[in-house]
């Protein structure tokens, strides 16, 4: 019984160290997207939360970056949630974002067609996913 819990504790105490991959970063690398001088997309249908995060996420890259990004109708980084941004349905319903259909509080962070997209299956998985790209600078 001791080596089950002996092994257990060693699992649990290894996991932290499989963390996602890193995906920001401060140097220049080839085919990476750029967020010097980004603009932000989203949907004005978009949930207050949701609104509430992309406001904490503007004044983030003012302390860090140094600049605001200004809202876009062609944004560096889109922000949508299922539901009530039509070109993150499209994309669920394209296969590009399937691994948010039906799901509950769930995000993905990815590049689609030249733009940073933070997607979220509700506006819980918005606003994680958001706060994510947020922890990871």
């Amino acid at each position: 019984m001791m080596r089950i819990k002996s092994i257990l504790l060693t699992f649990l105490l290894a996991m932290p160290l499989c963390a996602a991959n890193q995906f920001v970063t401060f140097n220049e690398q080839a085919e990476a997207l750029s967020l010097k001088g980004a603009t932000i997309g989203y949907s004005a249908q978009e949930p207050k939360a949701v609104q509430l995060a992309i406001a904490s996420m503007q004044q983030d890259f003012q302390r860090v970056m140094d600049f605001v990004p200004a809202k876009s109708e062609q944004p560096t980084i889109l922000v949508g949630t299922v539901g009530f941004n039509k070109q993150i349905d499209q994309w669920v319903k394209s296969g590009k974002l399937a691994d948010l259909k039906g799901k509950r509080e769930k995000f993905i962070i990815s590049t689609i067609d030249g733009q940073m997209v933070i997607a979220g299956s509700d506006r819980r998985g918005t606003v994680y996913g958001i706060y994510e790209l947020i922890y990871r600078w």
